[in-house]
């Protein structure tokens, strides 16, 4: 973990990225669900206001969506399908660390 604080490009708001230096990340913003992402307690503040903001990106989008063609959004919609792994993830993260 000391060697991980050296490198800031690995320090996440919500934890630390263990993908070896000279790897290079393919998952844009998928670390929620990434195997090289940890967390720890410290963390726990970020992550239940990351939950919080998730929940509400979700249903203001849902209303939008509803709004602009009638129609609920569907959860296999590619956004939506997205954002409901991020926000089980979190969840189980939470739990976890609780």
């Amino acid at each position: 973990m000391l060697e991980l604080d050296k490198r800031t490009d690995r320090i996440l708001p919500n934890g630390w990225c263990l993908l070896p230096p000279r790897q290079s990340c393919d998952k844009g913003n998928a670390c929620l669900t990434c195997d090289k992402f940890t967390t720890d307690a410290s963390f726990l503040p970020e992550l239940r206001t990351q939950q919080q903001r998730t929940e509400q990106l979700i249903a203001e989008r849902c209303r939008a969506f509803q709004t602009r063609t009638g129609q609920p959004m569907s959860t296999d919609n590619i956004w939506l399908a997205g954002r409901l792994q991020e926000q089980d993830a979190l969840g189980r993260i939470i739990l976890k660390i609780e």
